[in-house]
């Protein structure tokens, strides 16, 4: 039997290192099109989950670009954490217009207003998305793989 976390893992770290900067939109987005739909799923919310580990949900803004975080709210969805992808789908919500500028620097500066935060729900506001929990814990890879064997196994 395959691992399906040891071969997305295997996948992801290959296409970590061909990535752009990630925030980097201009290059990010055509990036991510040149890749499978649920490579750049699983890529997209693999990344971001780290970054949430590292300094919870709004970390995510700090260091992802427009396209990255729309992929990864797609990718959280396609891995199995729907209510992962609805709080980071909310925290758009913070950006003018309800939607993160496409350059990062922009969003990156109105994130410095602390009071941009009190219009999400709580849970949401606090940041915490499920920083303890480990890939494996988090994402059903299984699931993921058998549905989309094709773009991680020849």
């Amino acid at each position: 039997s395959l691992n399906a976390e040891r071969i997305l893992s295997e996948v992801i770290c290959n296409i970590d290192a061909d990535s752009p900067p990630w925030v980097d939109a201009d290059e990010m987005r055509p990036f991510l099109e040149s890749l499978h739909p649920a490579q750049a799923a699983a890529y997209s919310a693999w990344m971001a989950h780290s970054f949430v580990v590292v300094g919870g949900l709004f970390h995510i803004f700090e260091v992802c670009s427009k396209p990255m975080v729309e992929a990864a709210i797609r990718g959280y969805a396609e891995l199995g954490e729907p209510k992962a992808s609805a709080m980071l789908k909310e925290a758009c919500l913070i950006f003018p217009d309800g939607e993160m500028p496409e350059d990062h620097g922009e969003a990156y500066e109105y994130l410095g207003d602390d009071g941009n935060w009190s219009a999400l729900s709580p849970e949401v506001s606090s940041g915490q998305m499920n920083q303890s929990r480990s890939y494996e814990d988090f994402f059903d890879f299984d699931t993921f793989l058998s549905k989309h064997r094709d773009a991680f196994v020849r």
